[in-house]
């Protein structure tokens, strides 16, 4: 008996000291929105909703042809097919200085390749990281969950866990008031399946707390519902986790879950990021009365698998196939401390995913096709069989000259071999044809992506450069999947992808200055460690860092600063586990 008082004393002054940690914090954060002028957060939501009151009819306001919407990151893009229409939500846009957050809704017509925003009574409270999905019923419906807001101070963040639907029918918002809401929570996802919503994962964040999700809701649009769901035994959900993609695959009647991120807790308050590549598929065993077992299962991946990222994007295609475009690696998710430069890696590649066998293709574009005249196409046979000629005879001649070569052996020893090219090239004769130059969209993370009648759509996105600035994109851009030949510009964010360019331009130069100055030939070689199957390249890294560390110290013998060799460490165990995979 004593030992049962004990223990709930011991739990009763757990949880005092919990409330009275967050009773000071409380103050000490209303002490510092003093200072800064700020309202609390809740105040500042509550001022939002009386603005919108005042809102009594809808307003269209047709953009000026070749005008977008403002600078925006964490919004939702939906596609209306049967209004051949695109759906812009929500955002927000940082300036430096502080954070604008958007609730505005913005209409781009495909046909007219022009935005209209639409603004009505009753709108959501502003958000990013929410989710919202369209529904093909009564004109077209609009369903929004959750979400984040955060104060211009970035201070403070509130989560939502409301329920949203914009019809197209009325042009209104209604709230929608049911229990058994999922809790608050952002970087969530959501998929229309048949008759149901289905919403995954994602996580909440005070900047005290920080929690992510791995639970499963259904919202059943046909009573407007939240409805419990029953697993079978074998369930094996996915790990918690935020900004996850889910692709419907109606051939199948399964609902297809990649890749994610999420954190883990380590010693002394640090926390490192886990950048999650593993799939899932969800099914449904329909039992009597029309109610169903729902199961999670993990897909085993074949193919030419994505490298790992976060921030990619990822739509449906069709019945049994989806497309993933972009996205980012970054060092930080390796646990490399905070005040450490950045490295990270951001891609604007395609893969084609079939949604039944999990086999993953990496797409190529052909480039233009170039239509020439017969006559033309004679002349440059000709010269192009005496320039074979030219080559046989000087074969001999030219056999020493060495060129650029890189060799990978996938062996227990790593070889990277080296080889200039020769700075004098008036003395050899080049025969090569000029590689197609075929123009691709600035990499990027978070960027909208929609498919519509064989177009691919891209818009926005993020991009951080060497120096840690953030772009914030407002370009948009379509690709034919049948041609495959290049990306069309519909709107170029000129500012930015000029700033953009001359950074690439000032780097090229930088490295062509490297390139003069190194030796002739180079060569090095890393007895590293197999990679395992199915293993990670974070883990492949957390297991061999030592090697990479050791080998990146014999390359740069004079360098000193730690997080410069971490980094150098880092590219050398990159390379090596990309060629194994």
């Amino acid at each position: 008996m004593g030992k049962n008082k004990d223990k709930k004393k011991k739990g009763l002054g757990m949880e005092k000291t919990l409330a009275k940690t967050e009773k000071k914090a409380q103050k000490n954060m209303k002490k510092e929105l003093k200072e800064i002028g700020e309202e609390d957060i809740e105040k500042i939501i509550e001022n939002f909703a009386k603005k919108e009151a005042e809102l009594n009819q809808v307003k269209e306001i047709q953009l000026p042809e070749g005008q977008f919407p403002s600078r925006r990151g964490g919004a939702t893009f939906n596609l209306s097919p049967e209004r051949e229409e695109l759906i812009l939500f929500g955002g927000d846009y940082f300036d430096g200085t502080k954070v604008f957050m958007y609730n505005d809704l913005f209409i781009y017509s495909i046909k007219k390749n022009q935005w209209t925003q639409i603004k009505a009574p009753n709108a959501p409270p502003p958000r990013i990281f929410h989710q919202s999905v369209y529904v093909s019923r009564n004109a077209g419906e609009l369903w929004v969950f959750g979400g984040e807001f955060s104060s211009p101070s970035q201070s403070q963040f509130y989560h939502y866990n409301d329920l949203w639907m914009f019809s197209f029918q009325t042009k209104t918002w209604t709230k929608i008031v049911c229990p058994n809401n999922p809790s608050p929570r952002s970087g969530h996802r959501m998929v229309v399946f048949k008759k149901h919503i289905i919403l995954f994962g994602g996580y909440y964040d005070n900047l005290r707390n920080c929690k992510f999700y791995n639970d499963t809701y259904l919202f059943n649009l046909e009573n407007n519902q939240w409805e419990d769901v029953k697993f079978t035994a074998s369930n094996d959900p996915p790990s918690p986790r935020s900004a996850c993609q889910m692709s419907v695959c109606a051939k199948n009647n399964s609902v297809v879950l990649y890749g994610g991120f999420s954190k883990e807790k380590l010693k002394k308050d640090r926390e490192k990021g886990i950048v999650h590549s593993d799939m899932y598929v969800l099914t449904c065993d329909i039992k009597k009365a029309d109610k169903g077992e729902w199961c999670w299962k993990r897909a085993k991946q074949n193919g030419a698998k994505p490298s790992e990222r976060i921030g990619f994007s990822m739509i449906p295609l069709n019945d049994d196939t989806a497309l993933l475009f972009g996205g980012v690696f970054d060092q930080d998710d390796l646990d490399v401390d905070e005040e450490e430069e950045s490295n990270s890696s951001f891609y604007n590649d395609l893969y084609k995913l079939d949604l039944c066998s999990f086999k993953w293709t990496n797409l190529s574009l052909r480039g233009k096709r170039e239509i020439k005249s017969k006559k033309s196409q004679k002349v440059e046979t000709e010269a192009s069989m005496e320039m074979d000629e030219k080559d046989e005879n000087s074969e001999d001649e030219d056999s020493d000259v060495n060129m650029e070569d890189l060799s990978l052996k996938k062996d227990d020893v790593f070889t990277l071999t080296y080889e200039n090219r020769p700075k004098k090239i008036d003395d050899v004769e080049v025969v090569a044809k000029e590689e197609k130059k075929i123009f691709m969209p600035h990499p990027r993370r978070s960027a909208y992506l929609q498919f519509f009648k064989a177009n691919l759509y891209l818009y926005g996105g993020k991009f951080e450069d060497a120096n840690d600035k953030e772009f914030t994109f407002n370009d948009m851009y379509c690709l034919n999947m049948k041609k495959m030949d290049e990306w069309k510009t519909l709107y170029e964010d000129k500012d930015i992808n000029d700033e953009l360019r001359k950074q690439v331009d000032d780097s090229s130069d930088e490295e062509n200055g490297d390139e003069e100055e190194s030796d002739d030939d180079e060569e090095l070689e890393i007895d590293a460690p197999i990679v395992e199957d199915d293993e990670t390249l974070n883990d492949y890294f957390d297991r061999t860092e030592d090697v990479w560390i050791t080998e990146a110290q014999k390359e740069f013998p004079n360098e000193k600063s730690k997080k410069i060799l971490k980094k150098m460490a880092l590219e050398l165990c990159k390379m090596f586990w990309d060629n194994c995979k």
